[in-house]
């Protein structure tokens, strides 16, 4: 069965990488509200009322749960990707949540009020640092393109990061972050995949996982799951009404995938 995820990969690859995403985060946090940050913050703010649908549609995208519809879509013959995307939507959230309660930051709407903001969407003031969508973003990115991306041509593998990198500025488009807020995100995210995918304890999570998640009563009960998240999706209020379709769209995929694992083991009676 073809996993979907690599099952090595270089301890000193991982560890540089881990610290320069640990330096990116900590650089970001130092540069929090201040003058650059601001100044960064109105160029791309700006951007926001003409591309208004675009960029719900990118928030929307970087929720956890849509990461995992999106990742349940790889079906049962690479379970460990969505295994990964379990234990990163669940590690990497309550880590983000953590900071974001610690930090106690105020978002660019708190700081600057409502005169110097294009807000899109759902107003938000505090628990700003770090974002969370930039954290899933490029946590999606890593576990990308340390597995199925692994071998793909480079055009695929920068349309990754672009993706990533796009998800990361809607959130200053909306008026929801602060630059430095995306930049400490991506650099979390980044590193919560690469320790995912880059670690042994990392690596023998996943395919565990992975393992149960392919079985008979793993598959099945994937499936539910999927069909509940996708309903869920569907039905929960959204921040970014401009991007109702989207969050369609999303459910679509989770129900579609969730057929793709209900197959895989059919009931005694199917033909």
């Amino acid at each position: 069965m073809d996993q979907g995820l690599p099952t090595t990969q270089s301890p000193h690859a991982w560890r540089t990488a881990a610290l320069a995403a640990l330096l990116l985060g900590g650089g970001a946090l130092a540069l929090h509200g201040g003058a650059l940050d601001r100044q960064i913050f109105a160029a791309v703010n700006a951007w926001g009322p003409a591309g208004a649908v675009a960029w719900s549609a990118l928030s929307v995208a970087g929720l956890g749960s849509a990461a995992l519809l999106f990742a349940g879509a790889a079906g049962p013959r690479r379970p460990q990707v969505l295994a990964a995307f379990i234990v990163a939507v669940i590690g990497g959230g309550l880590l983000v949540q953590l900071l974001k309660g610690g930090f106690a930051m105020g978002r660019p709407l708190a700081l600057l009020g409502p005169e110097a903001v294009q807000v899109i969407g759902m107003e938000l003031r505090s628990r700003s640092m770090p974002s969370g969508h930039a954290a899933m973003a490029f946590t999606a990115a890593a576990l990308l393109l340390a597995g199925p991306l692994r071998a793909a041509a480079l055009p695929w593998r920068v349309l990754a990061l672009l993706a990533a990198l796009a998800v990361a500025l809607s959130r200053i488009a909306v008026g929801a972050h602060w630059p430095s807020d995306v930049a400490a995100g991506a650099a979390l995210g980044w590193a919560v995949g690469l320790a995912i995918n880059g670690t042994p304890k990392g690596q023998a999570l996943v395919a565990r996982m992975g393992d149960g998640l392919a079985g008979r009563v793993g598959a099945h009960l994937t499936a539910a799951a999927l069909v509940a998240t996708a309903c869920g999706f569907w039905v929960a209020e959204r921040e970014y009404p401009q991007a109702g379709w989207m969050h369609g769209v999303v459910a679509l995929i989770g129900l579609a995938a969730a057929l793709l694992w209900w197959r895989a083991h059919p009931g005694p009676g199917a033909r």
